[in-house]
């Protein structure tokens, strides 16, 4: 009865204070565990990997409820329109509060989740992304939280230039989030959480190092815009229209001001960041690092940040690739971060939203939790550091993620073949078909490996190819494939890598025709189950890429391909996990 104690301990501490300072002190916020000690009492395992209760599966908004309901009202919306210590333009934001209740007191101040956003309407509607704002505003102000939407600058009611994920950006959100936490309806404790741009923010925020920031909920959310744009030199084709169309977004739309609408076309900000996004998804390299190096989240929350992160990432999305986040915010764990870890195999979505077999209908439990846990204090069971869903469709409980205990195999490959041992020296060609352009198609080689004992792949493969480009350039593409008796085949793993950048950096190098050279690339993050009978295909193609958003700069230039000791290799995280890892997450 651990966790109860020090639960009542916590509520007969804060009863105390009320009556020293009955006037000032606020009454404690009832949570969902007053009338459910159940839920932090030992009885119960020490970590769950469902939490027990009977879930709901129709939500009308498509996404997962709580187990049991807050009790607390909602208020009206209230709207605020800060002034930016930057540069004077418009903050705008809006908020919604708990309320009292037949069965509950004043709430009293308390803790705040914030959504920063660009996708806000110029409206006080609770609505986002899919409706995430709605979401939020229904199922977690009655729990005693309150939800704040804020929009960033020169989007919805702000004013200013879009910076596009820029210091001025960082800067509104670290006054927005001062001043929220300086009203009495407030503690000094601020959550951040969106997804995809919304689940930027959040990183951003964390970088500056507001210490009011207590946890950050990124869902498939990007920490480098770089990276998200550009891998191993390879551009998506967004990478030269979108950047610039944050800028012309919001200079042109309908339910902006005329004056915030204005203020858009004067800004140098735009036409930096529609230059360099078009350079970029254009060449695939950068007109300066400076532009991009301020974008890049990843170096200011190493330095500043000391709250926690709950990372929610899809292994299938191809939106904002895995590999933005993975296995970073490992790395941030190890260096002593609070960090939980939530994959599945959706694509760019919600953990509860997407197709049935990969929805979570307890996902906003799981959220409370963290809340509770993060945001209140409560010792609460907060689940495992790490829940993944493998492609098979089964959950398991992780410690890391990638597992640390993963065994690095290396396989061989040969002509037509990947093999445990290292073969004789040997050269193959890859050639452009006729007529074929640098968009996806064109000739490949695959390579097999009869899969004789089931492989659990979990982590990030390696590919290192010894190549030998037949021009001042190249490209190369490599997919993996779980190959069934059938022939039926299940992509399971991609990258993708320009030449100029083979030794896996941001720094270009000179490609020697004629010359071998070692391309290292590292697949996106998988966890993949791929069982006996069947064959893994290792596919390498000039022109292979996942989606026709991928612009290889060099397809088609013919290379060599070499094999033996020390050459090409196919390096495969393999973990081994008993049927105990193994969880049934709640299903209608």
């Amino acid at each position: 009865m651990r966790r109860l104690v020090a639960l009542s301990l916590l509520l007969v501490t804060l009863a105390g204070c009320a009556s020293d300072d009955a006037d000032t002190a606020p009454a404690p916020v009832r949570t969902v565990y007053d009338d459910h000690p159940e839920l932090v009492s030992e009885v119960q395992p020490e970590s769950f990997s469902v939490f027990p209760g009977n879930y709901s599966f129709n939500n009308p908004l498509g996404g997962s409820v709580t187990l049991h309901p807050g009790w607390f009202g909602i208020s009206q919306v209230t709207s605020v329109v800060l002034t930016s210590e930057l540069d004077g333009v418009d903050i705008d934001l809006s908020y919604w509060l708990p309320t009292k209740s037949h069965e509950t007191d004043e709430p009293g101040p308390v803790p705040v989740i914030i959504q920063a956003s660009p996708y806000f309407p110029a409206t006080d509607a609770p609505a986002g992304s899919q409706n995430f704002g709605q979401w939020m505003h229904d199922v977690f102000v009655p729990h005693g939280y309150a939800y704040v939407q804020l929009a960033i600058r020169s989007t919805a009611g702000s004013g200013g230039c879009d910076d596009f994920r820029g210091p001025n950006m960082n800067a509104d959100m670290s006054q927005a989030i001062d001043w929220i936490v300086a009203q009495e309806w407030a503690t000094e404790s601020v959550a951040l959480i969106g997804k995809s741009y919304p689940g930027s923010t959040p990183w951003y925020a964390a970088g500056t190092g507001n210490p009011h920031v207590k946890t950050i909920v990124p869902v498939s959310g990007s920490t480098n815009a770089w990276e998200v744009y550009n891998r191993n030199g390879t551009p998506e084709s967004r990478a030269a229209i979108i950047v610039p169309n944050y800028g012309a977004t919001a200079a042109t739309n309908t339910d902006r001001s005329l004056d915030h609408k204005v203020e858009n076309f004067a800004c140098t900000e735009v036409y930096q960041s529609w230059a360099n996004g078009v350079t970029s998804g254009v060449t695939g390299e950068r007109i300066t690092d400076d532009w991009w190096d301020a974008r890049n989240s990843k170096p200011a929350v190493e330095a500043n940040y000391e709250g926690s992160i709950l990372l929610v990432h899809g292994l299938e999305d191809w939106n904002v690739d895995p590999a933005v986040a993975i296995p970073w915010t490992q790395d941030l764990a190890d260096r002593g971060l609070k960090v939980k870890q939530f994959l599945g195999q959706w694509a760019h979505d919600h953990p509860d939203q997407g197709t049935e077999s990969t929805k979570r209908y307890d996902w906003a439990e799981i959220l409370l939790r963290w809340f509770d846990s993060e945001l209140k204090g409560l010792d609460v069971d907060t689940g495992p550091t790490v829940q993944v869903q493998s492609n098979d469709g089964r959950w398991r409980d992780e410690l890391d993620w990638p597992p640390k205990d993963a065994d690095m195999r290396t396989l061989y490959l040969a002509r037509g073949t990947l093999n445990r041992e290292a073969p004789t020296l040997d050269n193959d060609l890859l050639m452009a078909a006729p007529g074929t352009g640098p968009l996806r198609g064109g000739p490949v080689l695959d390579y097999v490996l009869p899969v004789e004992e089931d492989l659990r792949i979990a982590g990030l493969p390696l590919v290192h190819l010894d190549v030998m480009p037949q021009g001042p350039s190249g490209y190369f593409g490599a997919t993996l494939y779980d190959r069934a008796p059938d022939g039926t085949q299940q992509r399971i793993g991609w990258t993708g890598m320009n030449l100029r950048y083979a030794d896996g950096t941001e720094t270009a190098q000179v490609v020697v025709p004629r010359e071998w050279m070692t391309a290292k690339a590292q697949l996106q993050p998988l966890d993949a189950f791929v069982p006996a009978g069947h064959e893994l295909v290792l596919r390498i193609g000039l022109a292979e890429t996942p989606s026709d958003r991928v612009v290889p700069p060099g397809a088609g230039v013919p290379m060599g391909v070499g094999y033996g000791p020390d050459r090409s290799v196919l390096v495969l995280p393999i973990v081994d996990r008993d049927e105990a890892a193994f969880f049934e997450p709640p299903m209608p």
